[in-house]
């Protein structure tokens, strides 16, 4: 249960001491699966990212038509609006019921809300400043980046796309950006791999007999990811979401041609 983000390109990523996670930099749409892998290295399995509003408005996002009315009403002007000024009904909606997302206007007010959050005071308030103040320094020193987050926000400012829904290297600290907001967040799976066993043809198949031998179940049968197809196997370690849709239309398609007797073109 929880709700999938699309953490934000601006956001400086924290392990649960209030450390930045490096020294490769944790930043979205890059590389999925070495995100993953970094946060399940640190002791507890969750990280924090630290931003502020300004950031939020322009990059903060969920995943789902629940919480993209504009999108999914298909109204074009309140589209545009969250685009190029923020979407502040979903910023201020979260805040005001996601305990996970706090809000603070200093940061040793954040620090204090992060600790009573989780229980402990795991959270230094030492960590989360250098990481900020190291972090907006390089902004502040100019071209060319050292940071490899700074230079990957640029990258992706490039593409039309992205550039209007990431901040031009906005500083963390910057006062006039405030206030502060951290989001605790966890690793969520949203897709199944596999599970469920099937022929060629999409029948589902039985469990194996002694002599390991299966069978088709007459009338039953499983496509799209439910069947493996969704990106356990057919897409390797890092598929794109995008890409999932053509294997459930293959199997779809092979399910329907067996079940009116016709052979696949």
């Amino acid at each position: 249960h929880g709700l999938s983000l699309v953490p934000c390109k601006s956001a400086l990523w924290l392990n649960f001491e209030g450390k930045r996670m490096g020294p490769r930099p944790l930043v979205t749409a890059y590389d999925t699966r070495f995100l993953v892998e970094r946060i399940c290295q640190e002791p507890k399995k969750y990280s924090w990212q630290l931003l502020n509003r300004k950031i939020a408005l322009k990059e903060f996002a969920i995943s789902g038509s629940e919480h993209n009315e504009a999108m999914r009403d298909k109204k074009l002007i309140a589209f545009l609006k969250n685009v190029l000024f923020g979407n502040r009904a979903l910023v201020d909606k979260i805040l005001q019921n996601c305990p996970d997302m706090i809000a603070a206007d200093t940061l040793e007010e954040l620090v204090k809300k992060m600790n009573a959050l989780t229980g402990d005071k795991a959270v230094r308030l030492e960590n989360v400043r250098q990481a900020m103040q190291q972090y907006d320094a390089g902004i502040e020193q100019g071209p060319p980046y050292a940071d490899e987050q700074h230079r990957r926000i640029l990258h992706a400012r490039q593409w039309r796309g992205d550039r209007v829904r990431t901040c031009n290297l906005q500083k963390i600290g910057d006062p006039k950006a405030g206030p502060f907001i951290a989001i605790r967040e966890f690793v969520l799976s949203r897709k199944s791999l596999g599970g469920i066993q099937t022929d060629l043809e999409s029948r589902v198949l039985t469990h194996p007999d002694a002599a390991g031998q299966q069978q088709a179940i007459p009338g039953l049968y499983a496509v799209g990811e439910a069947a493996g197809f969704g990106g356990g196997g057919m897409h390797g370690y890092r598929s794109l979401e995008g890409t999932f849709l053509g294997g459930c239309v293959i199997t779809a398609r092979t399910a329907g041609r067996s079940i009116v007797g016709r052979k696949l073109e």
